[in-house]
């Protein structure tokens, strides 16, 4: 552990007498959560006087990582947390101590070192401790649990002559700890009580695939297992010590070291001592003031609507309510939609929003009496697994295992608990795709409400704010707001933005040549369309009709029935090439291959319909036909040039008149098929 995470360090205001006359405000808790509503009160009233207390000897650091620090991949330096920079804002302060008492009469916060902190709002982000069962032989010596540093620290001095580790847990944090375990090199089995590990997160067939990844990882798995005792023998010092396990199956399995991963219990013995209300959690309202009207709490010792939550996302959004609360503005709590990432087996593993339980499931699936207007929908197969919950036709939920690029849009479509049509999840079961009918805006025309990095709660606006700051990289960014540094799957967003508001010009190259082939092809075919549309027409038949019969279909003719049907079927598959964006059958290129190869074969398909035609527009169905065809041409080589505009501009306005022309062309385009349909039946039958 580097010194400086090990010194306790006060940071004095620089320069209280400016902020003599702003609210205090002392905040309970420096973890994440605590950290954040520091963060959040100082951008909205930097004159504010905010002082933080923490009870640990460390720095505030980011607990939710600690088990990267455990299996190595991350140094104790990189899980410190920036806290507000007392040179900028001199009414803050840090203070590490532990708080004994809350007077709230007083309005008074008294500390170990005996130390009075005065406060006109306190806000309580005292967090949770881990929860341990009441195993017998839970006090052995052996017995961890994982909840701070301090528990790291000890448990990583246990690895080094660790023979076997039983992990107790199969969620979120009992997978990552046994895997984080099994990179030192130490034998692991995981035990889960429930019969599939992350229960409440994924359904049987996700988490059967996890438990199979673990396995192949060489991680011993038990479901339906559940603790019963602890075995020991000889004491050491004034403890027994493990010696094995004995599950509720029967199974004893001989193991020295046993890690604790069975939930949490929020630390509100603190609140209760100074009379508030106190349930689960500190019970707040919307607003995140408790039974007192200038306290808050948030995080994960607030309970709300008799709720308390075990993630920090939740948190870190009612940090900002309760910025706004305790400033004296209004402001109100909405729920987030939760998202849960694993990423320690070899594919990642998804869950957003509401998963029901897997009875409710399967009803689901079927359909049934009891779950009316509930269904789910599924695709499995390598290399990924997919699974939608919906209610009353909107979804509600989904679980992945693999990559699924469109997470981040099936998320928001969770959040606006958005219909789904037939054909939408007619598409999803065939493809795996969600068609979900939303425009993909440019980086620049994010709204600022925009989550970009679920772990940390991290909007588009907060990260604009930092690259105005000089944040220049995703990894500057991460240090400065937290973006990016949990699971990392937020990355291809924050290199978007940046290269869309840093003035970095590396994407904007590659974008500019890749569509440079759109370009000439939109050039081609206005000037196609302008000089045939001008041209005088050749010397031929009004109309192939007048001169058809068997023979000449088969002499003269052939020339103009080769032209005609060469024009049938180039405009058909570029035609179809405008699906490519919602048709999955389009795999192994992208879409501006997709677009501009059908930009080419609308400029084929000009000179082979004035081959056939001889420019001449003839009349009634026929010029119908003629004057969609140039028309949905001549606007197709536009869309083209307001495309490549777009890209050169990056500009808002450019975006929007390429999506409008982009939409007339279609609309112009789509009665092709109709009227060439028509044309055909003529000819053939009259």
């Amino acid at each position: 552990m580097p010194p400086e995470m090990n010194a306790p360090v006060i940071h004095s205001p620089a320069s209280p007498s400016p902020v003599a006359d702003s609210p205090r405000i002392v905040v309970i808790g420096a973890g994440p959560v605590g950290v954040r509503v520091c963060h959040e009160l100082l951008g909205r009233a930097p004159e504010a006087r905010v002082t933080l207390v923490g009870d640990e000897r460390q720095l505030p650091y980011d607990r939710v990582r600690l088990t990267a620090a455990l299996a190595g991949k991350s140094a104790p330096s990189e899980l410190l947390l920036p806290v507000p920079d007392a040179g900028v804002y001199p009414g803050f302060a840090l203070k590490l101590a532990h708080v004994l008492k809350i007077d709230c009469r007083a309005r008074t916060v008294i500390d170990t070192q005996g130390e009075v902190l005065f406060w006109d709002r306190l806000i309580l982000a005292t967090g949770a401790r881990a929860f341990l069962p009441g195993v017998p032989g839970n006090d052995a010596y052996g017995v961890f649990t994982l909840r701070n540093w301090r528990d790291t620290e000890v448990l990583l001095a246990r690895l080094a002559r660790a023979r076997h580790v039983v992990v107790v847990g199969g969620g979120v944090l009992g997978i990552e700890t046994a895997s984080a375990i099994h990179r030192h090199g130490t034998r692991v089995t995981l035990v889960q009580q429930a019969d599939r590990l992350m229960n409440r997160q994924l359904d049987h067939y996700a988490a059967e695939t996890v438990r199979r990844q673990l396995i192949e990882q060489g991680i011993g798995v038990w479901c339906n297992a559940g603790l019963r005792v602890i075995e020991t023998d000889t004491p050491v010092g004034d403890r027994p010590r493990v010696t094995g396990v004995v599950l509720h199956n029967g199974e004893y399995l001989s193991c020295d070291t046993v890690v604790f991963c069975t939930g949490i219990r929020p630390n509100s013995e603190i609140a209760r001592a100074a009379g508030l209300r106190v349930g689960q959690g500190i019970m707040v309202d919307a607003a995140m003031r408790t039974s007192h009207p200038y306290i808050l709490a948030i995080g994960e010792c607030a309970e709300f609507n008799g709720q308390t939550i075990g993630l920090v996302a939740p948190g870190l959004e009612q940090a900002g309510v309760a910025a706004e609360t305790a400033l004296q503005r209004p402001a109100r709590y909405q729920p987030p939609v939760l998202v849960c990432r694993l990423k320690v087996s070899p594919g990642s593993v998804l869950s957003v929003g509401d998963v029901p339980e897997e009875d409710q499931a399967r009803r689901m699936q079927v359909g049934s009496l009891r779950w009316p207007g509930h269904r789910s929908h599924e695709v499995s197969g390598a290399p990924c697994y997919r699974r939608i919950f919906l209610r009353k036709g909107r979804i509600i939920g989904a679980v992945a295992v693999g990559a699924w690029p469109d997470a981040d849009r099936v998320r928001e479509a969770i959040a606006a608990r958005q219909y789904l049509w037939p054909w939408q999840r007619l598409q999803f079961r065939l493809t795996g795709k969600l068609a979900l009918a939303r425009r993909e805006l440019p980086p620049s025309r994010w709204p600022d409400s925009r989550r970009i990095c679920q772990c940390s709660a991290v909007s588009c606006g907060v990260i604009r704010q930092h690259i105005a700051r000089g944040a220049r990289t995703p990894e500057a960014l991460g240090e400065a707001c937290g973006a990016g540094i949990t699971c990392g799957s937020c990355q291809p967003l924050l290199n978007r933005l940046l290269a869309a508001h840093s003035g970095n010009p590396a994407a904007i190259p590659q974008a500019v040549a890749r569509h440079k082939g759109l370009l000439v092809s939109g050039v081609v075919a206005l000037l196609a369309v302008a000089g045939l549309w001008t041209a005088q027409p050749l010397s031929a038949p009004l109309s192939f009709a007048d001169s058809l019969n068997w023979h000449r279909m088969l002499g003269e003719s052939l020339p103009r029935q080769v032209t005609g049907y060469l024009s049938l079927a180039v405009l058909g598959l570029a035609m179809v090439l405008s699906l490519s964006r919602r048709w999955s059958a389009f795999v192994f290129k992208d879409y501006p291959f997709w677009r501009l190869t059908h930009a080419l074969l609308a400029v084929l398909a000009l000179g082979l319909v004035a081959l056939h035609t001889g420019l001449d527009s003839g009349s009634g169905l026929n010029h119908a036909l003629w004057l969609s065809f140039w028309l949905a041409a001549g606007l197709g080589g536009v869309t083209a040039l307001g495309v490549r505009l777009s890209v050169r501009l990056a500009g808002d306005r450019s975006v929007r008149i390429a999506r409008w022309l982009h939409s007339l062309h279609l609309v112009l385009a789509w009665p092709l098929p109709v009227l060439l349909l028509a044309h055909i039946a003529s000819v053939y039958r009259y």
